[in-house]
């Protein structure tokens, strides 16, 4: 073999092995969309030069020839993807972000793009180079024939010149000088490849000179590693700062601030040197510089607004609005810093309250005087009636809404009913969330919440609403001149409409909403007390109705409420008496052979009540929730349910667990952690025994909190378990990262086996869910035959319900030995 072939095939061999080791390398070290794609073109260069090592190698005609036609389809393949590459990623521009005839033009190259390579393809596989054309020489071999050379030479005129023509029309619509230079970088591709592949690797052999291998490899390689270098050392082109105008932006007082992908600032104008009293330019600085690690990092991947406080010579605020900015594809080209001085703003600000707090405080100690001197003149006068008006003014009026108090009022409604009786309505109006309102911005602010919507209420009934604040904010109304209830409907609805429409206090914009009951007379009473009391039961109902945002008073909502209170009273009573015990339903595991044992239990709470016997969780857990008595209720049927399952053990049972239900609203204690371990402690339980049911509704609200809850009670050592799983798939994404060892499928697809072809392949796609993520599964609700037999078909399965056992007290289970069977003997 002559030693000129010999340094070919070297040279050859070693550009492959650079291809492949750089394309590799660069994606290794960021794996990013970018990388990846020139990894991929290294990679089909390394492949075209392997085969071009065993073409010199062969000896044989025929090999040669197959491996020249596998070389000119990759030719067209490696040309076109690196057009592609280019293009993908061009930084973005403006008048490329828009749907317009240009982005509709970059996706058609990208399909005639592709159609040419597919074309060639079938045209090298129907009519194949031909072996004739191939003549060997010292370097390897070269094609001879003028047809053939030819014949490529215009295909690749045709592969090549489109893109040219393409990408000289884009130059022409683009108004941006970031793209205008991409252009010309992939024309001077175009023809660099074109004038110097062609002739150096067709023309010269045809005219019988041979002075080099073919070279288009070479030059495909160099002119993509060199747009390569380009792009990922200007990955921000399209933030250039001296397109934003820099002498303007350092006019402006404001700081501006422009970092790229890797959080060094590009760019920062005056204003940053001024607010941070800079002395030096700060342009190529990382950015946690600047905020003297004020954020993180991972706070600059997404948009934020925040204040800071800034000390510097004096102290100051500043208030920094953050945008991200990405390319077409979802990368981060960098952000921008928009940083304004709000310290007089703040400082403000901050008076204003001082001063409100102070205005309160008088207000308060007035009050207290007034009240005060009211009681001693009282005294003095011993009933006789002295009072001036202005005096009996004040004793009866709420001093921060100008509007009487309820004890005037109750006694105006009197005096009204009594002299006037014609038709009138009471509304008990009531302002949504307004102690968030309180707890966020402050008293003072809520104060003025309430003045003006007094003011509101006030204009909206003109001369004929009487209003008073009740307490706090609850306010009541007495509507007069009513000709019917549609009349006290259309007052209403514009009284609230009124309320709903944004307002602007102290530079806040702020939503109120607010709930009414309404009682009529003469129809609910014809006195005072009796007309406030049916409206503001009205009122305590209407937030409990979705959707609804005032209520007529009637008898039985009437009622309705009044029971509802009774209830809540009288469970949270039974509570404080330990009326609430655990039952137990035993679950049953049933082996794919038919062979059945009991596995466990889960702990029910019931009622047992005094004069009503035993009462299921249907009489009183819709309540208990609604009013927070099933936290307290939980945690008894938890600290029950240990004691039991050290009977248990203490029997010498060690094969079972007993899952207690966990309400959302325990999730939501910020004691619950606590209060479980308190528990554990108390009772000296094994935990391996306990499990915790979650329903999978509380999966819904998944946050860090949640999280922690989770690993806490895996760290203590309980089992947890999914409770009504199936009903909410929203919880489907997080099923996987939290630790759960056990879903309990909910009854609604049990109860329809049999029923609905549909539940049962929703139910078996639960199952195999389960199963393909290591669940154990426990099928709530069994209670007949048919549901059994489809549910243990071929499969281990854990049932649960009246088909087996009804839920029954712990004694029951004792005396029946309803027990599961211990490892020893069961032989481990």
């Amino acid at each position: 073999m002559p030693l000129c072939r010999i340094l070919a095939i070297l040279v050859y061999y070693v550009t492959c092995v650079l291809f492949a080791g750089r394309g590799i390398r660069e994606y290794l070290k960021d794996k990013s969309t970018f990388k990846k794609h020139f990894m991929q073109i290294c990679l089909l260069l390394f492949v075209i030069s392997f085969f071009y090592v065993l073409m010199f190698i062969t000896d044989d005609i025929i090999e040669a020839n197959i491996y020249r036609n596998i070389i000119f389809i990759l030719k067209f393949f490696v040309f076109n993807y690196s057009i592609v590459f280019l293009f993908r990623f061009i930084p973005a521009v403006e008048d490329l972000n828009k749907k317009n005839s240009t982005t509709k033009l970059l996706k058609n190259i990208f399909y005639l793009l592709t159609f040419q390579v597919v074309v060639y393809t079938v045209l090298i596989f129907v009519f194949p180079l031909s072996v004739s054309s191939l003549q060997r020489i010292p370097l390897g071999w070269a094609c001879v024939s003028f047809r053939e050379v030819w014949i490529d030479f215009l295909l690749s005129c045709i592969s090549m010149l489109l893109p040219y023509v393409f990408y000289t029309l884009l130059l022409k619509r683009s108004r941006g000088l970031n793209f205008k230079i991409y252009s010309i970088l992939i024309r001077i591709f175009v023809v660099s490849v074109l004038v110097i592949g062609l002739v150096v690797d067709h023309l010269l052999p045809v005219l019988g000179v041979t002075p080099t291998p073919p070279v288009f490899i070479f030059v495909m390689a160099i002119l993509v590693l060199s747009f390569y270098k380009y792009i990922d050392t200007h990955p921000n082109t399209c933030l250039v700062p001296n397109l934003l105008a820099s002498d303007i932006m350092d006019a402006v007082p404001e700081g501006f601030i422009l970092i790229n992908s890797k959080y060094i600032v590009k760019y920062a104008n005056q204003g940053v040197n001024d607010l941070f009293d800079f002395s030096e330019s700060i342009i190529g600085m990382p950015i946690e510089f600047v905020f003297k690690n004020q954020f993180t990092v991972e706070e600059f991947n997404n948009d934020f607004k925040k204040i800071v406080e800034l000390n510097t010579k004096t102290k100051s605020y500043l208030q920094i609005t953050y945008k991200v900015k990405y390319d077409n594809w979802g990368q981060i080209l960098g952000g921008i810093f928009l940083i304004e001085d709000i310290t007089r703003l703040t400082v403000a600000k901050m008076g204003l309250e001082m001063a409100y707090s102070n205005i309160e405080t008088e207000i308060n100690t007035k009050n207290k005087q007034l009240f005060h001197a009211n009681t001693v003149l009282q005294e003095r006068l011993s009933g006789k009636n002295l009072l001036t008006e202005e005096y009996l003014m004040l004793a009866s009026s709420d001093v921060l809404t100008k509007s009487i108090n309820r004890t005037h009022f109750v006694k105006m409604l009197d005096e009204i009913l009594e002299s006037d009786p014609e038709p009138l309505a009471v509304f008990s109006i009531d302002i949504d969330d307004f102690k968030k309102i309180n707890d966020s911005r402050g008293h003072w602010f809520g104060d003025i919440i309430l003045v003006r919507v007094a003011e509101i209420i006030k204009d909206a009934g003109e001369d004929n609403f009487l209003l008073s604040r009740a307490s706090g904010d609850d306010f009541l109304v007495i509507a007069k001149n009513i000709e019917s209830k549609e009349m006290v409907e259309i007052n209403v609805r514009s009284l609230l409409s009124s309320l709903s429409e944004p307002k602007v206090i102290e530079n806040f914009e702020v939503l109120i909403s607010a709930s009414v009951g309404i009682s009529l007379y003469p129809e609910n009473g014809n006195k005072a007390e009796d007309l406030i009391k049916k409206a503001e039961l009205a009122n305590f109902s209407v937030r409990e109705v979705k959707d609804k945002k005032y209520l007529f008073y009637t008898d039985e909502l009437g009622k309705s409420v009044l029971a509802d209170l009774d209830l809540t009273n009288e469970i949270r009573e039974a509570s404080l008496l330990n009326q609430f015990i655990p039952y137990y339903q035993p679950q049953v595991g049933v082996d794919v052979d038919g062979k059945q044992r009991i596995i466990g239990y889960e702990s029910l709470a019931r009622w047992n009540h005094p004069t009503k016997g035993i009462l299921t969780p249907y009489h009183f857990i819709e309540n208990a929730e609604r009013s927070g008595a099933i936290i307290e209720i939980s945690y008894s049927i938890l600290k029950q349910t240990c004691l039991k399952i050290n009977e248990l053990e203490n029997k010498g049972l060690n094969n079972f667990k007993i899952s207690v239900n966990v309400s959302s609203k325990q999730l939501k204690d910020p004691n619950f952690i606590d209060i479980v371990t308190g528990i554990i402690k108390t009772t000296n339980v094994n935990v391996k025994f306990l499990e915790l049911e979650i329903t999978e509704t509380s999966l819904l609200n998944y946050d860090e909190n949640l999280i922690s809850i989770f690993a806490n009670l895996k760290e203590l050592g309980i089992s947890i378990s999914v409770d009504d799983f199936g009903v909410a798939f929203a919880s489907l994404n997080y099923i996987k990262i939290l630790p759960i060892d056990k879903l309990k499928v909910d009854k609604v697809f049990i109860d329809d086996i049999g029923l609905s072809k549909k539940n049962e392949e929703v139910l078996n796609t639960i199952i195999d869910l389960s199963n393909g993520l290591n669940f154990d599964v426990v099928f709530e609700g069994v209670e007949n035959s048919e549901q059994f037999a489809f549910i243990t078909e071929k499969r281990k399965s854990i049932i649960q319900g009246y088909y087996f056992y009804k839920p029954m007290p712990f004694e029951e289970i004792l005396e029946k030995e309803i027990l599961p069977v211990s490892d020893s003997l069961l032989g481990v």
